[in-house]
């Protein structure tokens, strides 16, 4: 068994773009990119590297891994349509070991299949994944080649490294900072730090979810991440965080070793109607929009007389119900150590716990 997990959420738009402009880019030697001040040299050699001779946006990620000093693990990819991907992700047998799973089935993929189900796909990870140490992470991550085995040692002293996350997107119109993100603005490329609010070398406030690595056991002791969080624009990654540091004493610390990425759009899909039906149902039942709120997820429901208390609330402050209602009042409910047991009862997997696609 692998000593650590990597699970590789993909969370792609159709139309997407991304992939497409940061290889015109490394091919055509773009001076947004090679010429530019503020754009890192290690980020430089990692897109030059990393975009040789690739066909698919998965592949920069996975070409970073090949050259990885730490070899001790293996990559859980969780896709909603695994087929898409399946021809890029064979090109590394005997590279990698790698699982390919279809994403397990959410509630909000009823609402819209396009759904950008983000806690849903770090879950069915957790289902698949065999190491001890499971990192989760996005499909647009450069690693520096020892970040990997800086983690492993962290963890293994009882820290969780949490890598400083640098991202770079080609936008034209620059966005201010805020209180958690470092922007810079130079030439058409917008560079953007992660995290700002450190104290002492820890990371104060919440984690976030470009790299988070945490234990298998402390994942499956909280219950994973927390699916209703997947119907609205809420903080799944530090609602996770948060309730992992309710059970250990692990301390999130700076790596040394940054993680980059290429920006690209995301599946997102949810409405400001969604997000407020949220939010507001948790207020009124006196809870903090942003938890923590429990320390177990996926097990709480709200009752009958509940729902119906906020129906009469809502209709009263807006005038109105739409269709999305009632969706967003249906709180996924489960125990996900039972769902990875049910995985080794069902070697390929079923619709509740994920599809094994390709194991190589």
């Amino acid at each position: 068994m692998p000593e650590v997990s990597l699970i590789l959420k993909t969370n792609r738009r159709n139309d997407d773009t991304g992939f497409e402009k940061w290889k015109n880019a490394v091919d055509n030697e773009d001076a947004r990119i090679f010429q530019n001040p503020i754009v890192d040299p290690v980020f430089q050699d990692l897109l030059k590297k990393s975009f040789l001779d690739t066909e698919s946006y998965i592949e920069p990620t996975l070409n970073t891994l090949v050259d990885a000093s730490f070899k001790d693990f293996e990559v859980v990819i969780v896709h909603r349509n695994p087929d898409a991907i399946l021809d890029a992700v064979k090109k590394y047998n005997g590279f990698l070991s790698i699982k390919l799973i279809k994403e397990k089935h959410s509630i909000w993929h009823d609402l819209d299949e396009k759904y950008c189900t983000i806690s849903n796909a770090v879950n069915t990870g957790v289902i698949w994944a065999d190491g001890d140490l499971l990192i989760s992470i996005d499909d647009c991550s450069l690693f520096p080649k020892h970040l990997l085995r800086e983690l492993y040692k962290m963890y293994k002293s009882q820290m969780y490294g949490m890598p400083k996350a640098i991202k770079y997107s080609f936008t034209d119109t620059p966005r201010p900072s805020d209180s958690w993100t470092l922007r810079e603005f130079n030439n058409g490329v917008m560079r953007e730090t992660l995290p700002w609010r450190i104290k002492a070398g820890e990371i104060f406030g919440t984690g976030w979810g470009y790299c988070l690595p945490f234990s298998l056991n402390h994942a499956l002791q909280v219950n994973g991440f927390d699916e209703s969080l997947d119907g609205a624009l809420l903080d799944e990654d530090g609602d996770f965080c948060d309730r992992v540091a309710m059970i250990s004493n692990y301390k999130r610390i700076i790596t040394i070793y940054p993680l980059y990425f290429f920006g690209h759009k995301y599946s997102n899909v949810k409405t400001s109607r969604l997000v407020r039906y949220n939010k507001q149902f948790r207020i009124i039942l006196g809870q903090k929009p942003f938890p923590p709120k429990r320390i177990v997820a996926n097990t709480w429901r709200p009752t009958k007389g509940q729902c119906e208390e906020y129906r009469k609330w809502h209709l009263k402050q807006f005038g109105e119900i739409d269709e999305n209602f009632d969706a967003c009042m249906r709180v996924p409910t489960f125990n996900l150590r039972e769902l990875r047991e049910k995985r080794f009862q069902y070697k390929h997997g079923r619709k509740d716990i994920g599809e094994l696609v390709l194991s190589i």
